[in-house]
């Protein structure tokens, strides 16, 4: 919902395909935030963190 009204802000504000053209770019941009993160180096999951008493 907060996403929409940005989306209708923003397009409101600089245009409609400008807008269009920045949400395919962070479509896009999306794979590249896991690729540099340590997300894409984790080989096996941490060993768990045992409950507190």
């Amino acid at each position: 919902m907060i996403g929409a009204l940005a989306g209708g802000v923003l397009a409101g504000w600089i245009g409609l395909r400008p807008t269009l053209l920045l949400a395919a770019l962070g479509y896009l941009a999306a794979p590249a935030w896991c690729l540099a993160s340590p997300l894409a180096r984790l080989r096996t999951l941490p060993a768990p963190v045992p409950p507190a008493p």
